[in-house]
């Protein structure tokens, strides 16, 4: 291990929310062990302060201006800690946050490693044409998973993502317990024959492994681990990083 030239530096913006965050972090090292012949990544994270009113909002999709620009800062300053620290790369476990990515890091030198384009290429791959997206009412609102290029994202009907919402809450609070499955069941059921179910909230990535789905499960988190673990293992060099890029999607 020693006089190995690591360039790459990953930065983590984490705290939203903080299992998922920790999740990213321990099955990155395990993943990048894996490729490296046991040598360790080099990561660096900082907890977002995300106070609980906002948290809730964005959940909800209930989010006003001043609640956007006041996050948007959060994340502006973060980006420019983890710039200032030498990562090369960021990764942000977030769904809906990563509406912001174009602007974050639109002209820096630092990238933003897109887990949307990362998990739409995971669903293109595997020849999944009818998705069950479960995510945040933001996420959902904000199109990020837009169906095109012969991929249709079923979102659960208005009166059942209010349960969506609390399991994404139950994930929050207590990870460490089995998610309530009678309203999960529901939604599944009201969403008809799908040939995957898609965790569009890194929250949701405890039940990647359920049998209740019946069907595959596509783990948005699992993505961002593998895009990850990918940008590590890459010799590259932050003079020569550019902006972050979004991927073209059918509208």
């Amino acid at each position: 291990m020693c006089g190995i030239d690591r360039r790459t530096r990953l930065g983590v913006i984490g705290g939203v929310g903080p299992a998922a965050s920790a999740d990213l972090y321990l099955r990155l090292v395990a993943a990048y062990r894996e490729r490296a012949d046991g040598d360790y990544p080099d990561l660096i994270m900082r907890s977002l302060p995300l106070p609980a009113l906002l948290d809730h909002a964005f959940v909800t999709a209930t989010e006003e201006p001043a609640h956007e620009a006041a996050v948007l800062r959060m994340l502006e300053d973060t980006v420019d800690l983890l710039t200032e620290a030498g990562a090369t790369a960021v990764a942000v476990p977030c769904n809906t946050l990563h509406r912001y990515l174009p602007r974050l890091f639109a002209g820096r030198r630092i990238v933003g490693i897109d887990m949307i384009a990362a998990t739409r290429q995971r669903i293109a791959t595997a020849g999944y044409h009818r998705v069950l997206l479960l995510a945040t009412s933001s996420t959902l609102r904000s199109g990020l998973y837009r169906s095109g290029d012969g991929v249709s994202f079923v979102h659960p009907a208005p009166e059942l993502q209010a349960l969506v919402e609390q399991l994404v809450h139950h994930c929050i609070e207590h990870p460490d317990r089995p998610a309530p499955e009678t309203g999960l069941r529901r939604v599944l059921a009201d969403a008809g024959p799908v040939d995957a179910v898609l965790l569009g909230c890194t929250d949701l990535t405890v039940l990647r492994d359920s049998s209740v789905f019946g069907v595959p499960v596509v783990d948005s988190l699992s993505c961002l681990v593998a895009a990850g673990c990918e940008h590590l293992s890459t010799p590259g060099d932050l003079q020569l990083a550019g902006p972050a890029a979004r991927p073209e999607v059918s509208r």
